[in-house]
């Protein structure tokens, strides 16, 4: 299996679909399933607990509102933290079904299983993209002041007066800026830091496409070195994963759309409270097109990206 035949790849994928011993169509509906319901549950929870925050006025409900707001702020981090073990799983089962090993709705848990080393590889991978970010904005803003002379001006007496006081607080000086003023000098800089973190933020991310793979297919792989084998990987395979990506555009067109609808939906959420229908609505709407999307598109999508990772790791020999 090469990488670089992407209709071999889909077509021996379509192939462990078929002779899969569980439905794989069952196993995507049931890990999007389980998120959607999940988010539904929090956001009915949200919503009643607001109200209650909402009707505990006064120095009397302070601790009863303090309770609810602790509260809410739990269940939205139990929520954050804890559904990327369950997007893993996703990877496991597929990885599974196409080796010919047993694929049940249990090997959705795998991330949980595997709970030290996901969490690991997930701050590992935070924290690269987080320095990525720190180095884009640290080179854009010198690149921004030279490019800029209005930036400059209006930053020269705050840094004058930072070298002049190396305790001043630039905070204060900075606030007396005009906010549009500011803006408008700093788009440049906006503009260069978006763009050079972008690309590097998809560069580090094709490279290190396969470490969530790797920590789950074997245990004694650690975060470091998964995105060191990822990186070896990916090697040379860079173009080949993009136009594989080209080639499911329409999958993916379609999950922004419907994921769209989820933003909307909170939108209107929060500028409109009283106004419950059309967010239901919409809500339900991005529910049944993920679903479906779930149903219809991704058993494809998950086990094409599951050969993938498997030619790379076991690449077959080379014949002379």
């Amino acid at each position: 299996m090469n990488i670089r035949d992407r209709q071999g790849l889909k077509q021996a994928a379509a192939e462990h679909l078929k002779h899969a011993a569980y439905d794989p169509r069952k196993l995507t509906v049931l890990h999007g399933g389980v998120i959607v319901g999940i988010a539904l549950v929090l956001s009915v929870l949200s919503a009643a607990l607001s109200q209650g925050i909402a009707g505990t006025g006064g120095l009397s409900g302070i601790g009863t509102r303090n309770l609810l707001q602790t509260v809410q702020s739990v269940l939205q981090l139990a929520y954050s933290v804890l559904t990327p073990f369950w997007q893993v799983g996703i990877l496991f089962a597929f990885l599974s079904m196409i080796r010919r090993q047993p694929a049940q709705p249990q090997s959705l848990l795998r991330g949980f299983f595997r709970f030290g080393p996901v969490l690991r590889l997930l701050l590992v991978e935070g924290a690269i993209l987080m320095g990525l970010g720190f180095a884009t904005a640290y080179v854009s803003s010198f690149i921004a002041i030279g490019i800029s002379p209005k930036l400059m001006a209006l930053l020269e007496p705050v840094v004058m007066a930072m070298m002049e006081d190396p305790y001043l607080d630039p905070t204060q000086m900075l606030m007396e800026i005009p906010p549009q003023e500011l803006l408008s000098a700093m788009l440049p800089m906006l503009v260069i830091f978006a763009v050079l973190y972008f690309a590097c933020a998809i560069f580090f991310g094709f490279r290190m496409r396969f470490s969530s793979y790797l920590v789950l297919d074997d245990p004694q792989v650690g975060a470091f070195v998964a995105i060191g084998r990822s990186f070896r990987m990916t090697r040379g395979n860079c173009g080949a994963l993009i136009r594989l990506d080209l080639s499911f555009w329409l999958y993916y067109v379609l999950q922004a759309l419907a994921v769209s609808l989820c933003y909307v939906e909170l939108f209107l959420r929060e500028s409109t409270p009283g106004g419950v229908w059309l967010p239901v609505i919409l809500y339900a709407i991005y529910a049944i097109a993920i679903l479906a999307l779930d149903w219809c598109m991704r058993p494809m999508v998950e086990a094409t990206y599951a050969l993938a990772y498997d030619s790379l790791k076991n690449p077959l020999p080379v014949v002379k």
